[in-house]
């Protein structure tokens, strides 16, 4: 009695490679008489090729086998179809299903362009991050680019340039430090969506641009597309709204609340120079609010104008709030080398620029003004500052952008 579990590539008594796809039912017949073989785990598999679903190999109820540990549905079956013909439109050698059986892993595609390997996973449920965790280090380590394309259903939109990203998602993002980007695709709608410039608001929450094309080519979704000017007054409402809701699920026992009491502050007035958006911030999981607040906590609020601040302080005050668990890193599988001080390194300049300090060496600076509570007789000032902020980030974003470009010239992975 076979299960529900597919496989579209099986071998057959010669050890060849079979797909079931694209064939016709005399074809079909003719392989019902054959026997076919798991390339994973060698024991028998049965052709399945029914008037519903699509023609697939399928084992025995009673056969165990690592590769069926994940059930595949119909949906994942025709989207990874769609990808295959997809790729191979585009001239690209591409593999269905190859076992590659130095990492025990079967992506779900598998192409090589130009002495560069890349694995595709088209991803439908959701799994463990240790499983993509693992999955994603294993290609790496022997030089296979991995690339999860997820299911369009997993692509939750909050409000315009506002997106729920979760955990799973963040770890299928590819892509090198400054530029992570999802890939999304719709076996329904042929539509591929990408998003890009995932600035993060706090641990699910994810302001972004989508880009959604039916026919783009495979290298074009991997361009660094030119970064565009940033969504500051979704940014600021999202913070108001923070400001006006964050009150209610306030208790002494969160750390975070217990200190902005001892800083003689309240979420509401909370100042304006924390929670900004900078370049790399991605590589926290914390809450920009909650990060800046605990690094200015440790290195600024208790400092007056005209005193020195270095960057050694910084990285030591990181490094404390990252020990006490106060700062969390993101789980990026597919970034090797995450520098943590780079998104603070970015609220540095930005304070530089907004006046706050001013550099006095290249590892020191001078407290020039002190961050004020808010009030609301701010708001003024605050979107004033906004907009100052708007063409700050964006100048500091391009300088990074430059910088990646001209080392990876154009791509994420190799040249093309």
């Amino acid at each position: 009695m076979e299960g529900g579990i597919y496989l579209l590539v099986a071998k057959d008594r010669n050890g060849r490679l079979c797909s079931l796809f694209s064939k016709s039912k005399e074809e079909l017949d003719d392989y019902r008489k054959q026997e076919f073989f798991c390339p994973c785990c060698q024991s028998r598999v049965n052709v399945k090729a029914g008037a519903i679903k699509l023609p697939h190999f399928a084992h025995s109820r009673n056969q165990s086998c690592d590769y069926t540990a994940e059930p595949e549905s119909e949906e994942h079956m025709k989207g990874k179809l769609h990808l295959y013909e997809w790729l191979r439109k585009q001239g690209l050698q591409v593999e269905l299903e190859k076992y590659l059986p130095e990492l025990q892993q079967r992506p779900d595609l598998f192409l090589k362009w130009n002495n560069e390997q890349y694995a595709i996973e088209f991803q439908c449920s959701i799994i463990p991050l240790e499983q993509i965790k693992q999955r994603t280090r294993n290609y790496i380590r022997y030089r296979i680019v991995p690339i999860w394309i997820l299911n369009s259903r997993f692509l939750k939109v909050r409000n315009e340039f506002e997106y729920h990203v979760s955990a799973f998602l963040w770890s299928a993002t590819f892509g090198k430090q400054l530029f992570p980007n999802l890939l999304f695709y719709s076996p329904t709608t042929y539509q591929f969506t990408k998003l890009q410039q995932l600035t993060p608001f706090s641990s699910k929450i994810t302001f972004a641009y989508s880009k959604e094309e039916v026919n783009p080519t495979f290298f074009s979704l991997l361009q660094v597309d030119y970064p565009k000017p940033f969504a500051f007054h979704q940014w600021m409402q999202k913070k108001r709204a923070w400001r006006n809701n964050a009150h209610l699920f306030a208790n002494f026992v969160q750390p975070f609340h217990l200190a902005l009491y001892e800083s003689s502050l309240q979420p509401a007035s909370l100042p304006n120079e924390i929670g900004l958006p900078v370049p790399y911030m991605h590589i926290f999981e914390t809450n920009v609010i909650h990060w800046q607040f605990w690094l200015c906590k440790e290195t600024l609020l208790s400092k007056n104008i005209g005193d020195t601040v270095t960057t050694q302080e910084w990285r030591a005050k990181l490094i404390k709030c990252m020990k006490e668990k106060k700062i969390l890193l993101r789980i990026l599988p597919s970034n090797q080398s995450t520098n943590p001080f780079l998104p603070v390194e970015q609220y540095i300049h930005l304070l530089i620029k907004l006046n706050i300090l001013a550099k006095k060496s290249k590892d020191s600076f001078t407290i020039m003004r002190k961050m004020e509570p808010f009030t609301h007789r701010q708001i003024g000032v605050e979107t004033a500052l906004y907009e100052k902020v708007a063409s700050i980030y964006h100048e500091l974003f391009l300088k990074e952008y430059h910088e990646t470009i001209k080392a990876e010239r154009f791509f994420y992975y190799g040249e093309k």
